[in-house]
């Protein structure tokens, strides 16, 4: 009877009528299906004909079944039964039949019976799979990009669970996961993922849930420049990105200040105080984002130049740095023009023209500013007309140094670098020390030094005699005397003389062949006489 009982436990079945019937071995652990044995007999008709066997899921609309009375061809004679051995009758007569629609494993049995005899029965199978309850998620959340993103999960809604089927659109084509766990896609946006459990190839209705991936605000701070002092103060603009409203906190490099609620981009910050600018924290609806850039209030002080000046230089020098002739408080690092020849501010005499300079301190938001100093260029005085070289021995009155100028202060120094300065006026009493000076007389004029005039004094050192011997004549009238001079000092280089200076006709100081007589000696060593 299909396995509905198992009464035999040798195999052999007696006694049995017209019928078709479906043998089922069963060994207590597993069933096996044998043939389905139709027994027919004489003046019976054969079984009808019937539709094919049928598997639905449930909810799915159910087809009749049909049979054919092949015998008599009148379908009125036909029985149907829902069971095995004919004894439940479900419906007489019809070619169709309607089969249950609810959930489970039906088989239906249809005999034609012609002049009191009833066929073999023909089974048609109508099997109605249960549609699997909707599935239960978790895992659906709201994340900011960057964010670990947990994975979906699936589960029975009740009852039995098959295979669960994961798509990522409303009308169930786009398969793209199965099993009960699913790693979401990390992509900005929302997405609403959709699972279907499907048991015995029928699938439930779906179940959905939500993934929404917030892209992370950014804020990006631009503007604010260098202004004059008096000025209008430049803003600075945030421009945001995001879902509003935002958060920002933003510094000046030193004090935080926050605003809060800001509903539209960009946003801008009036009246600051001079500083550097940036944003630390932005927030906007849903995430903490990131920030970028820099703006930068500098007010800048009116450039000071200073008040003019003027200065005379002397035609030879020294100039001087022209940023120390301007008076107030300029600001150094300023511009001259014209351009002197140092490149910078220090004027030279002697290669820059005369004329005015122009100091520039440039200011950047601010007006230049510019101040003047006028150089003057005053001509030296020539030297001074001195008197002439002269020379003296040691103790000899020596007269005085003479120069005249053209009516400026005259100057006598010792040295060639005008460095040693030793008397002023017209005249100076040179120095009696025994060598040679040479004296530097200067006349200055406006302030202004001229070359100068040179007057050499020489003071030479006397010869020294050191030794006068002399022998007698023997005899007057006998010329044998002789006079030995020895000297020292002086040049070195001596001539002798001994008649008081008027010839020198002796250069080694030895005299012979003299007479009686007074004899003056003289050394003269070619500078000085003794």
């Amino acid at each position: 009877d299909g396995g509905i009982s198992f009464p035999n436990l040798i195999g052999s079945f007696n006694g049995l009528g017209v019928n078709s019937y479906q043998v089922v071995v069963d060994d207590g652990n597993c069933q096996v299906n044998g043939s389905l044995i139709v027994i027919t007999g004489p003046g019976v008709p054969p079984a009808p004909t019937a539709g094919t066997d049928a598997t639905y899921c449930e909810g799915d609309p159910i087809s009749d079944l049909t049979a054919n009375a092949d015998s008599s061809g009148d379908n009125n004679n036909l029985t149907w039964y829902d069971d095995a051995g004919l004894t439940s009758v479900v419906q007489n007569g019809g070619g169709t039949f309607t089969p249950a629609i609810t959930a489970g494993s039906y088989v239906y049995y249809i005999t034609e019976t012609v002049a009191g005899c009833q066929s073999p029965s023909t089974q048609v199978s109508v099997d109605i799979n249960p549609t699997p309850a909707v599935p239960v998620l978790s895992g659906g959340n709201t994340y900011c990009d960057g964010e670990p993103i947990s994975d979906l999960q699936a589960s029975a809604g009740s009852g039995n669970s098959g295979i669960f089927y994961w798509f990522d659109d409303v009308t169930l084509l786009n398969n793209i996961a199965s099993g009960p766990v699913y790693a979401p896609s990390t992509s900005i946006g929302t997405q609403t993922y959709y699972v279907v459990d499907s048991l015995n190839g029928c699938g439930g209705l779906a179940a959905s849930v939500v993934v929404t991936i917030n892209p992370l605000p950014a804020a990006t701070i631009s503007g604010g420049g260098t202004i004059c002092v008096g000025d209008p103060i430049p803003d600075i603009t945030i421009t945001l990105t995001g879902t509003g409203p935002w958060d920002i906190t933003y510094t000046d490099g030193i004090t935080p200040a926050s605003v809060n609620g800001i509903v539209a981009s960009p946003y801008t910050l009036s009246g600051l105080a001079d500083g550097t600018y940036t944003i630390t924290i932005v927030t906007d609806a849903n995430c903490t984002g990131t920030f970028n850039g820099s703006a930068n209030i500098t007010t800048e002080t009116a450039p000071d130049a200073g008040t003019n000046g003027a200065v005379t230089y002397c035609s030879s020098g020294p100039g001087g740095d022209l940023f120390t002739e301007l008076g107030g408080t300029p600001a150094g690092g300023g511009a001259w023009s014209p351009v002197m020849t140092s490149g910078t501010g220090v004027y030279d005499p002697v290669t820059d023209l005369a004329g005015t300079y122009t100091y520039t301190v440039a200011g950047v938001a601010c007006p230049d500013a510019t101040t003047d100093v006028v150089v003057t260029i005053t001509s030296l005085p020539s030297a001074p007309t001195a008197g002439n070289d002269s020379a003296y021995c040691d103790g000899e009155a020596l007269v005085d140094l003479f120069a005249a100028g053209i009516g400026g202060t005259l100057n006598w120094y010792s040295d060639a670098g005008l460095t040693s300065l030793i008397g002023t006026g017209n005249n100076l009493t040179p120095s009696a020390t025994i060598g040679t000076v040479i004296y530097y007389v200067t006349e200055t004029l406006s302030g202004c030094e001229g070359p100068p005039a040179t007057v050499t004094i020489t003071i030479n050192a006397l010869p020294v005699i050191t030794s006068e011997t002399f022998s007698d004549a023997t005899a007057c009238g006998v010329n044998d005397g002789s006079i030995d001079v020895v000297a020292t000092g002086g040049t070195g280089v001596y001539s002798f003389s001994i008649d008081g200076g008027i010839s020198f006709p002796n250069l080694i100081g030895s005299f012979n062949g003299l007479g009686v007589n007074s004899y003056q000696v003289v050394v003269d060593d070619g500078n000085c006489q003794v």
